[in-house]
């Protein structure tokens, strides 16, 4: 098993990160309970440069630029954060 570390994310592709990420298994545990799924899409963004990004211009989700690339898992009607 491969676990990401934070080297993993940090890198400057983001498309080769994506691209990485593909077949991965996303595991998650709550109260005892553990989950997991394989990764079948992803999608990547260039933080405050790139116009397709929540971050870009520096607008209201701009903490999505920071130096840690964050991770968001969508579920029907919400995102959850930094898995």
């Amino acid at each position: 098993m491969i676990i990401c570390d934070e080297a993993f994310f940090q890198r400057e592709a983001v498309v080769a990160i994506s691209h990485d990420l593909i077949g991965m298994i996303l595991c998650s545990e709550m109260n005892g309970n553990v989950t997991g799924g394989r990764i079948v899409e992803t999608e990547a963004y260039g933080g405050i440069t790139d116009c397709a990004s929540h971050a870009y211009g520096g607008g209201c989700r701009s903490a999505m630029a920071d130096s840690i690339k964050r991770k968001q898992v969508y579920q029907p009607g919400k995102i959850e954060d930094n898995y």
